[in-house]
């Protein structure tokens, strides 16, 4: 049944204090009270109590809330009434509501998209009553919508630590709701950050994530069997995310590696200011940077600049500012599937996008968190490379000029980047098609050959392709993702060739080898096949030479003296010989 209308006082109550006793007189007067004909009533519960709320505190996270609302009218006389709704869509309404009578407002209309952001509301939610044909104003309330602090309905009742226990370590917390949950689940995840949590590996096992009992029972979450690094400091810190509400409580800890005491971590509560931003980026608009503000001032705002430093003097060149520790965002919809408004609350850290056009070369972003008044509280810094350009002298490095078809053919390549460097370089047979591998290719990835990361090298598998050769690529992407490619052509083999045969020598006058003597070689019917030098160590070479019997002849002008040698050459092999210089 609608609830009646509202209960008004009758006089009022006298106590006098005399002689020590206390007398009390009640006075009855008369009352004129000031009903006003129309009420607009809320309730977040389609069968509840509505009353004449101005604020409505709803809890933050992924989820709608319903908002069911009423209108009250307190004549005897039955009234056809337009209501107005003005919040993120301007919304009107016909209503009927009998004499005496309270009546919920439905509204028809399209649901929003399931997980969809409600369009945002700017300040209150207006409800207005109208007469339809006067449009005069009979009534209104604003409503305030408030987003609820998780630590105002959760609360941590236990942490501990043991180092070691059945062989492993374990991170266990307790908490519970401080009153009856009404709505969707209160989720609650236990993070650990490894950028928070030195030499952090991984976690083995536990109960992360879970939902708090609305009745106001424990939840238990914990963490087993973390693996740290024997030696990364031990003092760390865990956070608690309610609602999708990061780092609600942050907890210190000291993550000892030994010992089978339980330790007890310490609540932190003392403002802290992070960036998390890539470290390297592209010169173009979009450029994300995050800004992590945990125990803030309420009314404090945050700051975030591009810069660099001159000196010990930051050099602002471009600055964002916001108006909060958090950013706060109530969404809002008028037709719900109840026939009720919705509201959708968001408690998120602010991402900043910074235009990067323009812009080479390090910098330093800046965060600062300041009171109302302006004063610094707390600053934080992150490096910025920002990289305009792909990667550099990307080549091949001595590749190779045939292959076996369906057999393996390792290749090289080089290539560097001096601003971002060389983060992934891939190999693939074929070549770039529109900036990009093609789509079919198989990429191989490429591993350094050396701890300069200057050249790489990857393994790939000839194709039976029925061509006579083929094209191999490699690509060198930087670390902000430019791309520069280089590609090569080998000649395909059904086998392999043999190996090669070849001739090696020295040329000695005496027991001292002879440098820069012209050195012949003949075929056995006397035909000049090949000639060459010799090194600063007398020695010399013949290369792919064809299997036979041959003779190496020299001379030295100098001392006249001559010298010649027969050799033969088995396929597949290399021939040694000396020459010796003789009058």
């Amino acid at each position: 049944a609608a609830p009646a209308g509202p209960v008004h006082p009758r006089g009022f109550l006298v106590q006098v204090d005399h002689g020590g006793r206390t007398f009390h007189h009640k006075v009855r007067i008369p009352t004129l009270v000031a009903v006003e004909p129309f009420e607009v009533l809320v309730s977040t519960t389609p069968d509840g109590s509505p009353a004449p709320l101005s604020d409505l505190t709803v809890r933050p996270g992924p989820g709608w809330y319903p908002v069911h609302l009423w209108v009250r009218n307190n004549t005897d006389k039955g009234r056809n009434l337009l209501v107005e709704l003005v919040g993120a869509e301007p919304t009107a309404r016909p209503l009927a509501v009998g004499p005496r009578q309270t009546q919920r407002l439905r509204i028809e209309g399209p649901a929003p998209k399931p997980g969809a952001d409600l369009p945002e509301l700017r300040g209150p939610l207006l409800v207005r009553l109208r007469d339809p044909e006067t449009q005069a104003i009979l009534a209104e309330r604003r409503l305030r919508v408030r987003i609820a602090s998780p630590r105002e309905y959760v609360e941590v009742t236990g942490i501990e630590y043991i180092p070691a226990h059945d062989g492993q370590n374990h991170l266990r917390v307790r908490l519970r709701a401080r009153g009856p949950l009404a709505g969707r689940p209160c989720v609650a995840e236990l993070v650990l950050d490894p950028e928070q949590i030195p030499g952090l590996l991984g976690v083995q096992g536990g109960t992360l994530r879970g939902a708090l009992p609305a009745d106001g029972k424990e939840l238990t979450l914990h963490a087993t069997g973390l693996r740290l690094a024997p030696s990364a400091a031990e003092e760390g810190t865990v956070s608690l995310t309610i609602d999708g509400c990061a780092r609600c409580f942050v907890f210190r800890v000291t993550f000892a590696r030994q010992g089978d005491r339980p330790l007890s971590p310490r609540e932190v509560f003392q403002p802290a200011l992070r960036i998390r931003a890539a470290r390297f980026a592209r010169a173009a608009p979009g450029f994300p940077a995050t800004l992590q503000a945990d125990s803030a001032p309420a009314d404090a705002t945050l700051e975030l600049s591009l810069g660099q430093m001159e000196g010990a003097t930051f050099i602002a060149e471009m600055t964002q500012r916001f108006p909060a520790p958090r950013q706060e965002r109530i969404g809002f919809w008028p037709s719900g599937p109840d026939g009720g408004p919705l509201v959708q609350a968001g408690l998120r850290d602010w991402t900043a996008s910074l235009d990067l056009s323009g812009v080479t070369g390090p910098r330093v972003l800046r965060a600062r968190l300041l009171s109302a008044g302006g004063q610094e509280l707390l600053t934080a810094t992150a490096p910025l490379i920002v990289d305009g350009t792909p990667p550099e002298g990307v080549a091949f490095v001595d590749p190779p000029q045939q292959a076996v078809r369906t057999q393996p053919l390792t290749v090289q390549a080089a290539g560097r980047d001096p601003l971002s460097g060389i983060d992934t370089v891939v190999f693939f047979v074929g070549r770039p098609a529109d900036g990009k591998p093609p789509p079919t290719a198989v990429l191989v990835p490429g591993r350094p050959a050396g701890p300069d990361r200057a050249v790489w090298t990857a393994k790939l598998t000839v194709p039976p392709d029925p061509r006579g050769s083929i094209d191999v690529t490699a690509q060198f992407i930087n670390g902000v993702g430019e791309s520069t490619f280089a590609t090569t052509t080998i000649e395909l083999l059904d086998k392999a060739p043999p190996p090669p045969t070849r001739i090696t020598g020295t040329v000695c006058e005496g027991p001292r080898p002879q440098p820069g003597l012209d050195v012949v070689l003949r075929d056995e019917k006397g035909a000049i096949k090949a000639r060459t030098k010799t090194a600063d160590d007398g020695t010399f070479t013949f290369e792919n030479i064809a299997p036979g019997t041959y003779k190496v002849s020299t001379s030295k002008p100098a001392t006249q003296r001559k010298g010649e040698a027969s050799v033969t050459v088995e396929p597949g092999q290399t021939a040694v010989v000396k020459v010796l210089l003789s009058l």
